[in-house]
């Protein structure tokens, strides 16, 4: 997130709302925002030099039907945006008063019409407004907007920027509630209002970032919202448009073109939240995670339909806020694979963590719970589900066997899945809930089974391979080949083949059909048996019928390890002059059963407790960041102050890396602080400089606290996992690549172009030769160097990133490989870094093992591949850490405490008695506490002046001599003591002889 611009302090409680996903209090119920005081707006106390008191908003009055404006203060938000339109001029450093100026050929084009007056924003268009751009030559816009950068929302791959334009950067984030009050226009006819948000990572590639439509309501739509969103080729959000649809959902109440009305959207991790006049009014079930800038405009003939001559077409802008969660939103929960629960049976369901932040997430667990009476859930590997650390952007997966008892069969369900880690004391917890219907009948779980075909397309759209038919989603498919250059399928017959992952007893099939139209669903079919995938019995044959439900065929009860569903014919295919192609599709197949061996579980761990959250303060690793070999790497430590004394003396140490690394602070005694506030924070930041030959496994370092509470020691502890990362990249111009295999006009050389979106790709076409695993490709260098590591870009598109790979190094005249490295790439086109020891070599092999589309022919390819070199040693800089002083601060030292005391024996009836008599000399009243050989007497208060007397009996004639040991604490610091002050204390030793009696 950028700099924020305003800072409110919120008033009232967090009112708490249990939301799926998220921790409590994640949106503001209505009641509670209705309830705070209105416009109660502070300075954040503590909050960086610059940030003002906003001007006072000046809201026209309210009209009959308006919705009233809502308080700026929201409980449990922090104000971290606001633009009221205060004045009678734009904030030109939160908005730019163009659209998307890049794309026009005439800058002033592009420049917004609009008012700002009694805290209105007014935009217009009028007949005399132009076309903004060539690319759209009879769209008419006024728009402002809070961020711009040449390539900013790419729209069209043809697309070409007119100028290079400045990087505006008004205002971006991630994640929050955003809100306005405003007043649609009311003209009719083509044309539309919009407040929308587009993602900030700069690409100059066809496929923009994300975005997402809070408003894009139509003229012609007076009454609705309308609400989209929409990945652009994001890899994290929504692949095809999404939401209301343009015509929008009729609002509830209200109208929006003759009142103004409060529109908001909650934007968490996983879902986008929607509120009309503070009631939730729509829900996108999936969220961008890069931060956005904001437009706010009005548009005609933009595809909105034809315009009227009604002119001019406007709408009023209240004001926006944006607000932070002030539980934030570090981790979430999610839950896959809990649609189809057979009953009687374990089923495999996978839990996801997901850490957002910046941050790591500590003491990591996830449980399931609530679960319906009579159900059960384990653990497929033990302890799987507690996690130390949540490194940030980072997911982790836990397997559940999961069993409904076979009597709830056809029932619905619910439970939930909850995580708990630890960001800043105390521990969050957060919650995602399951609920869907019991299958009726048993069946084998798809997570444990692996499809395989005869012919597959190459993965389009959602179609094509035949895991496809095991997602467990009806929208994606397996079909057959069917384009010229994978090799038609024209020969019957076609078959899906299931390892079922181990023996078990089938009795039946359910195929379901493709859900877009008849094309390649089967008609004729055989279900076969095999115990060795190979040798197959036929167990049943039917036909299906032309339609996108359920079918079932049952057969007789038989033990197997593979079932497969041969198509021989087909409901839809398309005929050409000499023949007609045999297609087959299928969307989901499921295997009725129970596998001979059900697997066995294990009890889920408990979340080791938190003793640091019980104390005086709390202590985290930051990230860190640029941990390369020889480099020098920031990060920070982090130490709250959780408790109500403050923190003195405090020092922070950080250790436990090995002894041929460097640990300094940033600034001279940085890692001490004489005193640390109830509440505040302390950050010392280190730099850390791993060794030119550091190996990738990383380190573990630990940091500790130590301070003095009230003149009580304290400590805390942190731990933390890193990995060292690559050294620097080698230009591309010191490399030359080569490859085994490359299709023509995909070769080699495009990895070092500089532009993911052309790659390398090996031989597709069937005319030339598939070539099959494994694949090379070779990176020769201009002259021998030491190389730590590979940094892989996988394709813009799909098909062909390479999954398991080694990397292989040699030198000099000699064609003998060394293996450095070896894994799994991930499935997605950002850059995956390979990090091995240093080693002197003049050519690098990345081989391919894998893909991660499996098609009959084995593909790799790859968008850019560089190498890195450790480079020279990096300077240290910085400073020792300082030391914590050893003596005890003179606060800690509580003053004497003035007493006399006097030690005498006697005697009674023959035995000796000791008498002690102690009188405060002091000005201040005193507990004072006797011990001696015969016993013990304390008195609670002794006033100034007065005496404590007590007489022990020795029940002896002849004692033996010793000591009366008193000690007494002030009720009161002295007269004239500073706040805070220690109260006075004695510790006073009188020795004693007694007389013999008798």
């Amino acid at each position: 997130m950028r700099p924020t611009r305003i800072v409110a302090a919120c008033v009232g409680a967090v009112t708490a709302l249990a939301v799926a996903a998220l921790p409590s209090g994640a949106r503001p119920p209505a009641d509670a925002v209705r309830a705070a005081a209105a416009g109660a707006l502070a300075t954040s106390v503590g909050a960086p030099s610059g940030i003002v008191r906003p001007a006072e908003p000046s809201t026209p009055p309210l009209e009959e039907g308006d919705s009233p404006a809502n308080p700026v203060a929201k409980p449990g938000y922090t104000l971290d945006f606001q633009e009221e339109f205060s004045g009678t001029e734009l904030n030109t450093d939160q908005w730019l008063e163009y659209y998307l100026p890049q794309w026009t050929d005439d800058r002033e084009k592009a420049k917004a019409q609009y008012t700002v007056e009694n805290g209105v924003l007014h935009e217009y268009l009028t007949p005399e407004t132009q076309s903004w751009s060539p690319l759209d030559t009879t769209v008419k816009i006024s728009s402002i907007q809070t961020y711009n950068q040449k390539h900013w929302h790419k729209f069209a791959s043809s697309a070409t920027p007119y100028r290079d334009e400045p990087v505006f950067d008004g205002y971006t984030t991630k994640y929050g509630y955003f809100e306005m009050r405003a007043k649609k226009s009311d003209v009719l006819g083509g044309g539309h209002q919009a407040w929308w948000m587009v993602g900030v990572d700069d690409t100059s590639i066809a496929s923009a970032n994300p975005e997402i439509d809070i408003v894009e309501t139509f003229f012609r739509y007076p009454d609705s919202w309308a609400i989209e969103g929409y990945g652009w080729g994001s890899a994290d959000f929504f692949s095809n448009w999404n939401g209301t649809g343009w015509e929008g959902k009729t609002v509830p109440h209200g109208s929006p073109t003759q009142e103004f009305h409060t529109y908001a959207m909650e934007w968490t991790p996983t879902e986008l939240l929607f509120y009309y006049d503070n009631e939730l009014f729509y829900r996108l079930d999936d969220a961008p995670n890069q931060e956005m800038g904001m437009i706010l405009g009005i548009y005609t003939d933009a595809g909105s339909g034809t315009h009227n001559d009604t002119w001019p077409k406007g709408w009023d802008v209240d004001y926006i806020r944006v607000y932070k969660n002030n539980d934030g939103y570090a981790g979430t929960v999610a839950v896959e694979g809990a649609g189809q629960l057979s009953p009687g049976v374990p089923n495999p369901v996978t839990t996801v963590v997901t850490n957002w932040s910046a941050e790591p997430l500590v003491n990591a667990d996830v449980q399931l719970v609530d679960l319906p009476d009579g159900w059960t859930a384990t653990l497929a590997t033990p302890a799987a589900n507690l996690f130390q650390v949540v490194a940030p952007n980072t997911s982790v997966r836990t397997k559940w066997l999961v069993t409904p008892p076979i009597e709830v069969a056809g029932e619905p369900f619910e439970f939930r899945a909850e995580a708990t880690y630890t960001l800043d004391c105390p521990p969050i917890t957060v919650a995602a809930t399951v609920a869907g219907r019991v299958l009726t009948d048993q069946m084998l779980p798809a997570s444990g089974m692996t499809a395989t075909t005869d012919s597959e397309h190459l993965p389009t759209g959602g179609e094509g391979p035949a895991a496809n038919v095991l997602d467990g989603n009806p929208a994606t498919i397996w079909h057959t080949k069917y384009r010229t250059d994978s090799g038609y399928s024209n020969a019957w017959p076609h078959w899906v083949r299931l390892d079922l992952g181990g023996e078990a007893t089938v009795s039946g099939l359910r195929y379901l059909g493709r859900q877009s139209g008849a094309n390649g669903r089967i008609n004729a079919y055989r279900i076969e048996v095999s115990e060795n995938g190979s040798d197959w019995t036929q167990v049943a044959a039917g036909s299906f019928a032309n339609n996108g439900d359920w079918q079932t065929q049952t057969f007789t009860e038989t033990k197997t390890r593979y079932v497969r569903l041969v198509a021989t014919s087909n409901h839809g295919g398309f005929l050409t002059e000499d023949k007609t192609y045999k297609y087959s599709s299928a969307a989901e197949i499921q295997i009725m059963g129970e596998l001979s061996e059900p697997a066995v579980g294990h009890p889920p761990a408990p979340r080791p407790a938190e003793s640091e959250c019980a104390a005086a303060a709390h202590l985290r690793i930051g990230a860190i960041e640029g941990l390369a070999p020889g480099k020098v790497a920031r990060v920070a430590t982090i130490l709250k102050n959780l408790g109500t004394d403050p923190l003195v003396d405090v020092d922070v140490q950080l250790s436990g890396l090995p002894a041929t690394w460097a640990v300094r602070v940033a600034e001279p005694a940085g890692n001490l602080f004489a005193e640390v506030a109830p509440g505040a924070v302390a950050t010392t930041d280190w730099l850390v400089s791993a060794p030119v030959d550091a190996s990738s496994a990383g380190a573990a370092p630990l940091a500790e606290a130590r301070w003095l509470a009230n003149c009580v020691e304290g400590l805390a502890e942190a731990r933390a996992a890193w990995q060292v990362g690559p050294g620097e990249v080698i230009p591309a111009a010191e490399l030359t690549a080569t490859s085994d295999s490359a299709q023509s006009g995909y070769g080699p050389e495009r990895v070092l172009d500089g532009s993911p979106s052309t790659e390398w790709h090996s031989l597709w076409t069937s005319s030339a030769g598939y070539h099959d695993f494994p694949i090379w490709l070779q990176l020769t260098l201009a002259q021998p160097k030491a190389v730590d590591g590979l940094i892989y870009r996988g394709r813009e598109e799909g098909l062909g990133r390479s999954k398991a790979y080694r990397v292989d190094v040699a030198l000099g005249e000699e064609d003998t490989w060394v293996r450095v490295a070896a894994g799994e790439f991930a499935n997605t086109a950002a850059a995956q870094s390979v990090a091995f020891p240093p080693v002197e070599v003049d050519r690098v092999r990345l081989v391919i093992l894998s893909d991660h589309e499996p098609q009959d022919a084995d593909f790799a390819s790859a968008g850019e591949v560089r190498l890195t070199s450790p480079g020279a040693q990096e300077a240290y800089g910085g400073h020792e850490p300082g030391a914590r002083e050893t003596t005890t601060p003179k606060a800690c030292v509580p003053p004497e405490l003035s007493l006399s005391v006097t030690v005498s024996g006697r005697c009674v009836a023959g035995r000796a008695y000791l008498a002690v008599r102690v009188v405060n000399t002091d000005e201040v009243a005193a507990t004072v506490e006797l011990s001696s050989p015969f016993g013990g007497k304390v008195f609670a208060s002794v006033a100034p002046g007065k005496t404590a007397a007590h007489a022990f009996s020795t029940r002896l004639a002849a004692p033996p001599a010793g000591t009366v040991v008193v000690d007494a604490v002030g009720l009161a610091p002295p007269a004239g003591a500073e706040p805070g002050g220690l109260a006075p204390r004695a510790h006073l030793t009188e020795s004693y002889e007694v007389a013999r009696c008798g």
